[in-house]
């Protein structure tokens, strides 16, 4: 649903690795800003990332600042909603879903 409504991944990079203190969410990673930042890469196996028994994010690698990162883990838009119950959108997800339907950005 979120791609149909314009959502990109949690961890997408078209516009550059978000950081994890969120200072530059407007312009990398997702582009929203309530989405914590995720360093997730498709082709790297899920047990890198997360500790799925408990649905915790084990990955130690830091952003450019020096710091860890901590991604919703339960987020739709993420890989780590599988193994990790309780999906959700953000609010701002939400927003952004409604901002592309009223501007007719759907993928129809």
């Amino acid at each position: 649903m979120g791609h149909f409504f314009g959502l990109p991944h949690t961890f997408e990079r078209d516009n550059g690795l978000e950081l994890a203190d969120g200072s530059n969410c407007e312009t990398a990673g997702d582009g929203i800003c309530d989405t914590p930042a995720d360093p997730y890469e498709v082709d790297e196996p899920m047990s890198k990332w997360i500790d799925s028994l408990e649905c915790r994010f084990i990955y130690k690698g830091k952003d450019a600042n020096g710091d860890y990162y901590s991604p919703d883990l339960a987020n739709y838009m993420s890989y780590y909603g599988s193994p990790c119950s309780c999906s959700r959108f953000t609010d701002g997800q939400y927003k952004a879903m409604v901002d592309n339907y009223n501007s007719g950005k759907i993928a129809w």
